[in-house]
């Protein structure tokens, strides 16, 4: 089992995260200053090297007054996350499953690898 390593974007230069996306290695980026930019940088680098990239917001599960408020509308919740899944099974259904996966949160990145392009596919 591969231990995904945490790097800090203050103490890593560009030259040894350009040498860690074309090695295909999976890695936390924390304390990064602009997210979006650090994530477009990442992203066109990876589409270089011929791979299909996919950026994401980091999801957080509901909070206990968001799950009360969605058990209270029980139905119309059902059916929003009916027509949501719907939507997302469709949109990969029109696009090519990604090799890596960029997952951006408050000051951090996580990059994420399929075991196909980390065998170099």
């Amino acid at each position: 089992m591969d231990i995904k390593r945490t790097y800090f974007q203050g103490r890593v230069t560009p030259a040894e995260i350009q040498a860690m996306l074309h090695d295909r290695q999976p890695f936390f980026l924390e304390n990064v200053a602009d997210v979006n930019a650090t994530a477009a940088q990442f992203e066109q680098a990876l589409r270089a090297q011929g791979l299909v990239c996919q950026v994401r917001e980091r999801q957080e599960p509901p909070s206990g007054a968001e799950a009360a408020t969605l058990l209270g509308a029980g139905w119309l919740a059902l059916a929003l996350s009916m027509k949501s899944l719907l939507d997302v099974l469709w949109a990969r259904m029109e696009s090519p499953r990604p090799h890596v996966v960029i997952v951006k949160s408050p000051q951090a990145l996580d990059v994420r690898y399929t075991r196909q392009a980390q065998a170099g596919g």
